[in-house]
């Protein structure tokens, strides 16, 4: 049993402040639901003990549940003992009001992957890889192949696709987070003005379905109310 517990080292650990904690690592990424793993989780910073860490949260999580959460997490293969070539590490807190812990979710990941790509550069990593191979165009294919441009510039991209397979024959809509995606710096960086004239796209504004009885149709609108270029900061322009 660890006495003195941290996340391994190649664990990414945020906390979701109102969910409780998300663990992530470049296999997975996992959600640990509950006030008592937001308490917890902070606390797990190598340099206190188990019971330390149940005297530290006397009167807030009881200490039966304090001990089942360390040794759910020591089972589940995220924790270690902490010696002194550990260095201690701390969950990176999210911050925000209640009505934003999608976004901090979101965040959350983009953090950990940026990080994870980070690491696995070729000069980092010798064993890193050199060569990518999409297979399948279309939307996914080609934004998966300029993401990995964009983000690992060293890596040979080669993008395997179809001749014989036409240009898909309904429409395709997108959510604000294509946005970040298209315009933000972690991303493409692309400039929107230049973009828009380039593509003419539609503004999509929400969906109307028409369903049931007449007058039972239904518009939805989120959130795609949220998608205005005005209101999301990621968006690069030229000045």
């Amino acid at each position: 049993m660890i006495n003195i517990p941290i996340f391994k080292s190649h664990l990414h650990v945020e906390v979701i402040p109102g969910e409780g904690a998300l663990i992530l690592s470049e296999e997975a990424a996992r959600s640990l639901h509950g006030s008592a793993y937001e308490k917890i989780v902070p606390l797990i910073d190598g340099q206190r003990s188990r019971d330390e860490i149940v005297d530290a949260l006397a009167g807030q999580v009881d200490a039966a549940r304090v001990y089942y959460v360390l040794n759910d997490m020591e089972a589940k293969g995220y924790l270690t003992e902490a010696t002194q070539d550990i260095p201690a590490r701390e969950p990176t807190p999210s911050d925000g009001p209640e009505d934003a812990r999608l976004s901090q979710l979101v965040q959350a990941i983009e953090r950990a992957w940026m990080f994870q790509i980070e690491a696995s550069r070729p000069q980092d990593n010798p064993d890193a890889y050199h060569s990518v191979a999409i297979v399948g165009g279309g939307t996914a294919g080609y934004l998966a192949g300029l993401a990995i441009r964009a983000r690992l510039p060293e890596l040979d991209v080669t993008l395997i696709e179809s001749s014989s397979i036409p240009v898909i024959g309904v429409g395709e809509a997108t959510t604000p987070e294509l946005v970040c995606f298209l315009h933000g710096k972690r991303f493409l960086s692309l400039d929107v003005s230049d973009f828009y004239h380039r593509v003419r796209p539609t503004w999509k504004l929400g969906v109307k379905f028409l369903w049931g009885l007449p007058g039972d149709d239904y518009f939805f609108s989120f959130p795609f109310q949220f998608g205005r270029p005005s209101g999301i900061s990621c968006v690069s322009r030229r000045s």
